[in-house]
This record gives structure tokens, sequence and C-alpha cells, in this order.
């Protein structure tokens, strides 16, 4: 049987449309069809080469500016400081200096709230590229911005609700042995200790399994919010029901774009980072300057790995997005329809 008949295989770039092989409809970056897994890697970088300025140009300006308030703050509340929280005196005592104790408190909230805002901005306007270039548009950066800025308050609340979730979940399996433990030990008890440690080992295992599921059955809230619009727990629920029977296939794809981004910002970050290590190693300079190269380095290698990998992640989530709404709601027969009355509708509110 030839492949261009129906039963054989399907030639790449084609599909049959019940009677005979017809060219894939792609007005864009993917095909309009259900996705493989090769679809979202290639689409996700067809969707960068489509529109790198904006793109990479705005990924580019936010991790600069995470970047150098984490170097700025990091230096100047920190230079000096060798020891994070305790101080050893010569008879062997162990101290805390509260003065060294709240700095380091400081840079850690400092990073971590710009962290967060940066994230999920990025991540939500990185997604609304997305929608146009499944049709073969564009968006400018400022569109970009604007679009990202009017639902910074749903994509951070996303972010931090699907933290809290995680973690919650993972506290809460460990509370029961962290009960008996504390319960063993007050009471001298080395049986009943044993098995609030036991406990305690099993609760944080369950609680990570726990946590994954539903990492990853919320995986999806951030395109939800960017392109339907929802509310925060709306769209975690939604993003549920998307990944719902068939959350191991959406497992493997994000594993496999979780290792190409960190392999790729580590092949990027790890020689700047060894080069600041190996130039305060052959310096003579004070410990002060020494500290601000390797700030500087690690920076560099930071904003680089982070301006070219962004863009990656969020559009692979996003077309990870596209193809759950095709596979269970007929998306792909909407952007069809778009595509041939040459309208710019990008995949939005639910067709079912």
């Amino acid at each position: 049987m030839s492949e261009w008949q129906h039963g054989g295989q399907q030639p790449s770039g084609w599909m049959w449309d019940g009677s005979a092989w017809v060219p894939e409809p792609r007005p864009g970056v993917i095909p309009l069809r259900p996705l493989g897994l090769g679809d979202i890697l290639g689409g996700s970088f067809r969707t960068i080469r489509s529109n790198p300025l904006a793109m990479i140009g705005l990924a580019a300006a936010v991790m600069c500016v995470v970047e150098t308030i984490r170097v700025v703050s990091t230096y100047f509340l920190l230079r000096g400081v060798t020891d994070p929280a305790v101080i050893t005196a010569s008879d062997g005592t162990a101290t805390f200096h509260a003065a060294t104790v709240v700095r380091f408190v400081a840079v850690q909230a400092i990073v971590v709230i710009v962290t967060l805002f940066a994230t999920a901005f990025l991540a939500g306007a990185l997604t609304a590229a997305v929608g146009p270039a499944v049709l073969g548009q564009t968006a400018s950066a400022r569109r970009l911005w604007r679009e990202a800025g009017s639902l910074i308050g749903r994509l951070l609340g996303a972010v931090l609700l699907i933290a809290v979730v995680v973690f919650g979940v993972v506290v809460l399996c460990a509370l029961p042995g962290a009960i008996v433990l504390a319960v063993g030990a007050a009471a001298d008890n080395n049986p009943t200790t044993v098995t609030g440690v036991v406990l305690i080992v099993v609760g944080v295992i369950g609680g990570i399994l726990a946590g994954a599921y539903f990492q990853i059955s919320f995986s999806l809230a951030t395109p939800i919010v960017m392109l339907e619009k929802l509310r925060v727990v709306d769209a975690l629920r939604r993003s549920r029901g998307l990944v719902r029977g068939d959350w191991w296939r959406v497992l493997g794809i994000t594993i496999v774009v979780s290792l190409i981004v960190g392999a790729v910002a580590t092949a990027i970050a790890l020689p700047l980072d060894l080069a600041g290590g190996i130039g305060n190693v052959f310096s003579n300079e004070p410990a002060n300057q020494a500290s601000l190269r390797a700030l500087l380095f690690s920076g560099l290698g930071a904003f680089l790995g982070g301006a070219l990998v962004q863009p990656f992640a969020a559009s692979a989530v996003a077309l990870l997005y596209v193809d759950r709404r095709m596979r269970t709601e007929g998306l792909h027969i909407t952007l069809q329809q778009a595509a041939a009355a040459g309208t710019s509708e990008s995949p939005a509110a639910p067709t079912a």
C-alpha cells in the first residue's frame, strides 16, 4: 500500500482529510492539529525566530533589571561578611550574629520578591506572543508588556498559589511524623522518636510526589490567565481539567523542556561563574573588589541565560496548552477556520 493511501505512513507535512492526503494547515509556527513533542519544541524555536526582538529583547530587559538588583543588593548588604549566621568564639562556643542574619535575610527577601515578579511577568508576556504566532502573526514588545502588565496581579497570584499548594502538601504530609517525633523527644522515648523520623521521611517523599502531581496539573495556569483572561482560582481549576487524562504525557514534555532549559542556562552561566572564580584566585585585589567581580560574572551569566531560555520555556508551555485544547476541545478546527478566513483569532476562550 502506498504511503499516499489511507492507512499508510503519514507523510511529513500532510494530513488525512477522510478521502486523501492534503497539506497540513500551517499558517504559523505549528501545524494546526494535535501536536507531538517535536512540534512543541520546534514550534517554540520558531516562535522565537519569528519575533526575536520582542521576545528576547523583552526577556533581556527584565533579566537585566533582576540581575542588577541582585548584584547590587548582594554586594552592598553582604560586603565584608564571611559567615552567614554564626560567629564561633575562641573557646569553641557559637553565637548568632543578629546583624549578619538580618543582612542575609534581607538579600534573600529582595531576590525572591524580584524574581517572583519577573518570573510571573515574563511568563505572561512571552506567552502572549504565542497566540498570534500560531496564525503566523507577530506582536510588538510594547503589546506584550501592556498585556502582561494588565494581568500582573493574576499572574503573580497564580505563581504564588501554586507554590503555596505544593509546599503546603509537603508540610501536611510531614506533619504527623513531626508531631510523633516531638512527642517522643519530649518523653525521651527512643522507639517513638524513631517512628517519628520514619514517618517524616515517608511523609516528605509522599508530599513531594503529591506536590509534583499538583505542579503538573496547574502548569497551564499562566497561558490560561493570559489567553483566556481567567481569574487565579478559575485558571488553576481549568488547567487541572485540561491536564486530566493526559497527566503523564504533560509530565514527560515538561521534563524534556526543563532539561533543555537547564542545560542551556548552565552551559551559558558556568563558564562565566568559573571565570569570575578563577579571576579571584589569581588576583591580589582587595576582597571587596574580588567579590564584586564574581558577582558581576555570575550576574552576566544569569542575564544571558535567562534572556535566551525564558522565551523558549514560555513558548513550550503555551504550545502545550494549545495542544491540550486541540485534543480536548477541537481548537485546531477553529484555528483552521480562522486561518482560512484570514482573521486574527488566536487561542482564547474555550470552544467547547
